[in-house]
């Protein structure tokens, strides 16, 4: 069943980190390819996938994240996707951020998309202070990526009345 498993996933990704390669040899640019990965697709996975082929394929850190950006994707989101993907094709999360910073993205943006890329706050601020963003920036930032607390979910309230059939005096 695992080879079956591997199989298919290396069917899915092969042609497609094939089709970047090929795409960036005959002169499309990363926002290209990007663009035209999610142009017939609904939903943020087929822009994950254009952005860790173009990562595999060894394009910059600072350019699929512009290209991210160029292809709609909001600062925050790009980032978030290139964190995603660099870290699992193994490159650091400081590595990100100073692509990100070299890309134009403000400090508190970048600190916002890696955290919402999941990463451990112990490792999001280490790669913080390695890239000289300010703590104010690194609060602003986790702030934003952190999901405003759903209000809870109040019971209906019941109010039973109960009448006696005794007469008034």
């Amino acid at each position: 069943m695992r080879k079956l498993a591997m199989a298919l996933l290396l069917s899915a990704t092969l042609p497609a980190f094939a089709s970047v390669e090929s795409d960036l040899k005959s002169g499309s640019s990363a926002a290209d390819i990007i663009a035209a990965a999610t142009i017939n697709c609904e939903g943020a996975s087929c822009a994950d996938q254009a952005v860790a082929d173009l990562i595999a394929a060894g394009v910059s850190l600072e350019v699929v994240i512009a290209a991210a950006i160029d292809s709609g994707l909001s600062q925050a989101q790009a980032v978030a996707t290139v964190t995603t993907a660099a870290v699992s094709a193994g490159q650091t999360v400081a590595a990100v951020m100073s692509a990100a910073q070299d890309a134009g993205v403000s400090d508190a943006v970048v600190v916002q998309g890696v955290a919402a890329a999941g990463t451990d706050t112990a490792t999001l601020q280490a790669a913080a202070t390695a890239n000289n963003i300010a703590a104010v920036d690194v609060i602003a930032g986790q702030t934003a990526a952190t999901p405003a607390a759903a209000a809870p979910a109040s019971e209906p309230v019941v109010v039973i009345a109960e009448t006696t059939p005794e007469a008034l005096p």
